[in-house]
This record gives C-alpha cells, sequence and structure tokens, in this order.
C-alpha cells in the first residue's frame, strides 16, 4: 500500500476507491469540468460526460478496489500502477477477479485532474469474463501460444 503526504496522491487513492454509482459526487472534486478522459473503450472530454461514463460503467459493480503498487511523481502528472479487484453482474459469472493497469493522470494548480489515461487489457477486463465469448478468447489464446 503506497503512503505518501501528497494531496493529489492522497486524493487520486481515496477518489478511486470511493467511488460507485451511488457516489459519482466524488468526480466534482477531482476532475476539472473540462477533463479529458481515455481508456481502452473510450475517448470523452467534459466532466458531465466523464460523470455519465462512470455512472453505465458502474451499474453493474457488485465490488471493486483499486491497490496503487507504485506512483511516480514528473511535476503535476503521475503514472500509477494499479491492480483492480472487481466483481460485476454479467463478468465472470460475478466472481471477483483482477485487472492490473497503469493510469497516467495530470492535475492543474488548482489540484482538479485536467488529463486522466489508463492502460489496461480490455480482453482480461471483459472479453475474457463473457460466458460465449470468454471460453472463445481462451481457446484463441491457447492457439496462439502454441503457435497456432
Amino acid at each position: 500500500m503506497i503512503k505518501s503526504n501528497d494531496a493529489n496522491i492522497k486524493n487520486m487513492i481515496k477518489t478511486f476507491n470511493e467511488l460507485g454509482v451511488d457516489n459519482l459526487s466524488v468526480l466534482d472534486t477531482f476532475y476539472d469540468s473540462a477533463a479529458e478522459f481515455q481508456d481502452p473503450a473510450v475517448k470523452i472530454k467534459g466532466l458531465p460526460k466523464l460523470k455519465k461514463y462512470y455512472a453505465a460503467v458502474y451499474e453493474n459493480v457488485k465490488s471493486i478496489h483499486f491497490n496503487f503498487t507504485e506512483i511516480i511523481k514528473n511535476d503535476l502528472c503521475y503514472y500509477a500502477t494499479w491492480t483492480m479487484d472487481l466483481s460485476a453482474k454479467g463478468l465472470n459469472s460475478g466472481k471477483k477477479f483482477s485487472v492490473e493497469g497503469i493510469s497516467v493522470i495530470q492535475f492543474n494548480e488548482k489540484n482538479l485532474v485536467i488529463y486522466h489515461r489508463d492502460y489496461l487489457d480490455l480482453g482480461a477486463m471483459v472479453y475474457e469474463k463473457l460466458p460465449v465469448l470468454g471460453s472463445l478468447v481462451g481457446l484463441i489464446k491457447k492457439k496462439l501460444a502454441h503457435g497456432l
């Protein structure tokens, strides 16, 4: 677990571990109104659209926790590695699973996020956890590992 006196690091860890479909208001004190967000699925600009996206993504989440393993700071830009432990309806039969990722988060002088990009394996998070598609993806990965 990361311990830091840096206010932005504390806010990052707190926000992602408190965020939920019933608690989207935590985003108001984390993101700037014109923040840009990108992950493997979307590219979004503006806090209202970002809140709508989080609401949709978190709708089926039963539990989620981010374990930040390393955070490197360069001025107002942070590079964070993490493991997300997640259980969600419709993924992995609702059972908990983990996905590793990296976030690039840039704050402005008001300590609000103006840029946030997540890098993660969307296949490991979604495609491999869907009932029918997961079996197909597993078969393809097995064939690739053995040289087709």
